[in-house]
């Protein structure tokens, strides 16, 4: 039976190819657009550049002055092909088939961008879909072997979505920028999500516009027994400066202090949960990574076979993952890591609270060599393979120590943190504390180095990173995992706000 497959990009549809046909797969061209034949020409596989059907407004609808934008809520929008070559050698390919595959992502916007590409050949095909996380052999394989049905429920919520940003976007888009006089190129784009994203910013910075600093002072003590460590007046902040240097004259002169109470508990420290899509973001941003640039690596390792599907709510990994066969391949890079993995593996992986069916958490499926990525691809898949193989690692424990002192009639307190085994720590260093270690006695003495008194101010709230605003979108719905990074970065091309920490 001759197969037509069609993937979502190209760079996903040679790897397909690739794997199915065992290697033997030849690129062609038609009407340009690269394709992918194998099995004596009777499979093709082509790749789209996403949507090649786009939503818009009939034309009587296009002069901005001459409509009024609430008509536009009860437009029946129009379908237009927007990549006419595509199409075109879509729909020529489809004369040659009896079967489609459908093989974009396996997420609800992938599932509209198949039924776009169905829908445009209007034959009487067959219509099959192949279902995958990720482009490594075995999980192709199983996923051709196992096709199912296309969900058209799926893609019609993701065309609802598409009709409803069209008509909130358009409508309050000309409605600000006719009321603010400033068409053409000056425009005011408002959107769905971008619009309540921007006001998030926009509320933050008010907030700090309207924040009024407070003094207060500190008392801390330097004190020295093993070694030294740093001790707080119980009260901690003062706000009245009087109170503050009362006491300060009471134990400034002060050279001794005696232990009233020691504690020492020893704590298990659970590692962190497996990546969804969030969380990853978020994770990078603090390396330094635009959301965008982050996405835009990960799905770039995602075609190459390297990791998992970059786009999932998900944090608990499926029973059927093949964690030891994961294990082997990254020996081959991370030889190291995987060794104490392996040496301290825990009897189950850690999981969050998110659980969803489509898509596995973000995990390698292969082994990276480091000279064919570059500095940031490298950055990215080793966040990735470290996150992997903590979320597989036994528990750290840590001995948390706590103190009270008498110095000159005033309760200090002190605290310590001391890391007995590191386990998951040591593969995963972005949650790693300082360590300071207490160790007491109660009813020693200890000798008292210095006494200060320091004056600090409270803080406005800080201005959001991206990092911070992704998750204040998903803590207020703004967005989905495969929109939000889309949308900060639209802020940024509009100049509506600007800076690592966002200003708008």
């Amino acid at each position: 039976m001759n197969t037509l497959v069609i993937c979502e990009k190209n760079m996903a549809a040679s790897r397909i190819a690739y794997i199915l046909s065992d290697g033997s797969s030849k690129r062609s061209r038609v009407n340009g657009v690269p394709c992918y034949r194998f099995n004596d020409d009777t499979w093709t596989v082509i790749g789209l550049r996403g949507h090649i059907v786009a939503l818009d407004y009939p034309k009587q609808y296009n002069r901005w002055t001459q409509v009024d934008p609430l008509e536009l809520v009860d437009v029946e929008p129009v379908r237009k092909t927007s990549n006419r070559r595509i199409a075109s050698a879509l729909k020529k390919l489809a004369g040659e088939a009896e079967r489609v595959i459908v093989a974009t992502d396996y997420d609800r916007e992938g599932e509209l961008i198949g039924v776009e590409g169905v829908d445009l050949l209007n034959g009487s095909h067959t219509v099959q879909r192949a279902k995958f996380s990720s482009l490594m052999p075995y999980e192709i394989r199983e996923a051709f072997d196992n096709t199912g049905n296309v969900d058209r429920n799926l893609s019609a919520s993701a065309e609802a979505r598409r009709i409803i940003d069209l008509a909130w976007g358009a409508t309050l888009t000309r409605f600000i920028s006719l009321a603010s006089n400033q068409l053409g190129k000056d425009f005011l784009s408002v959107g769905r999500v971008q619009s309540p994203t921007l006001a998030l910013i926009v509320n933050r910075e008010k907030e700090r516009d309207a924040f009024e600093p407070t003094p207060y002072w500190r008392l801390t003590a330097t004190c020295t027994d093993q070694t030294d460590f740093e001790a707080e007046h119980r009260q901690g902040k003062f706000w009245d400066q009087d109170q503050a240097s009362e006491i300060y004259k009471k134990v400034e002169q002060a050279d001794t202090g005696t232990v009233t109470r020691y504690e020492r508990e020893e704590k298990d420290e659970y590692p962190p949960s497996p990546f969804n899509t969030t969380m990853f973001l978020r994770q990078a941003s603090r390396l330094g990574f635009s959301a965008g640039a982050a996405m835009k690596i990960a799905e770039s390792l995602y075609m190459r076979g390297i990791i998992s599907y970059p786009r999932t709510d998900n944090t608990v990994y499926p029973s059927g993952l093949p964690i030891t066969g994961i294990l082997d391949k990254l020996t081959e890079v991370f030889p190291d890591l995987v060794s104490l993995t392996r040496e301290k593996r825990r009897g189950k992986p850690t999981r969050g609270k998110k659980y969803s069916k489509d898509h596995p958490p973000i995990h390698p499926v292969g082994a990276a060599s480091r000279d064919k990525l570059n500095k940031q691809e490298w950055r990215i898949y080793e966040l990735i393979v470290r996150r992997f193989l903590a979320s597989l690692t036994m528990d750290a424990r840590a001995a948390i120590s706590s103190a009270e002192l008498d110095i000159a009639g005033e309760a200090f307190t002190a605290e310590g943190y001391e890391l007995l085994e590191a386990n998951w720590r040591t593969i995963y260093p972005h949650y790693n504390k300082k360590e300071h270690p207490l160790h007491l006695t109660e009813g020693e003495a200890i000798v008292v180095d210095d006494i200060a008194k320091s004056r600090h101010e409270t803080k406005p709230p800080r201005r959001y990173g991206q990092g911070s605003l992704l998750a204040m979108m998903e803590k207020n719905n703004l967005g989905t995992k495969s929109t939000r990074h889309d949308i900060i970065g639209k802020l940024y091309a509009r100049n509506y706000i600007s800076g690592k920490w966002l200003l708008p």
